[in-house]
């Protein structure tokens, strides 16, 4: 720089200037960059691939002829793609592991209302209800068996009323009749054989 003062414009001090210029600021750099790789190898021990990838970055731009950091964001690189796959193939294992709960309660489900159903067309209600209450058991939000323990309540209550009115019936025909009260003994069949038209007794 002084030699410019004396002769302005020397290519040779012009130069210098430029190469020492240059020299500074890789001294710099250089001192940046070992700074940032100290830092970023911390970060990548401790597993902190994030943080450290940034750091590698930073450093392979201070100095763009440096091969570690380039090896090292490929390694990170190799780390997160690894990391994607595993978590991928979890994701699927556990999409397989729902599935097969799912299929099987959709099989118990099944299962149990067919139960159900074939009891209930056989009049077989307190069984068919177990089977519904089953069904509910797998899968409470289906409202298909409730409506049919529901309907098995109102049939169970029917036919206790009608067995209740039948017993009466018959108890006070059979004593009409003992008594040779034969029209109210009559009456009273006949109303038994109302309450309960299956049974062969009142006939």
């Amino acid at each position: 720089e002084t030699a410019l003062t004396h002769q302005p414009g020397d290519e040779v001090a012009t130069r210098r200037i430029q190469e020492i210029r240059d020299l500074m600021n890789e001294l710099a750099n250089r001192t940046l960059y070992d700074r940032v790789i100290r830092t970023a190898d911390r970060a990548f021990q401790r597993s902190q691939y994030s943080e450290a990838l940034v750091d590698y970055e930073q450093a392979a731009e201070l100095l763009p002829n440096e091969e570690y950091p380039k090896n090292q964001i490929e390694r990170i690189q190799e780390i997160f793609a690894e990391q994607e796959r595993l978590a991928a193939e979890a994701e699927a294992a556990e999409q397989a592991r729902l599935a097969a709960i799912q299929a099987e309660q959709d099989r118990q489900y099944a299962q149990a209302v067919s139960r159900g159903d074939s009891l209930f067309s056989l009049n077989e209600y307190e069984p068919s209800r177990t089977a519904y209450q089953s069904a509910l058991q797998v899968k409470p939000d289906e409202t298909y068996p409730q409506q049919r323990i529901d309907e098995i309540g109102q049939i169970l209550a029917q036919l206790l009323s009608a067995q209740q009115a039948y017993d009466a019936a018959i108890a006070r025909a059979d004593r009409e009749f003992e008594n040779e009260s034969f029209d109210l003994a009559k009456a009273a069949y006949i109303e038994a054989q109302q309450a309960k038209p299956d049974e062969s007794y009142p006939g």
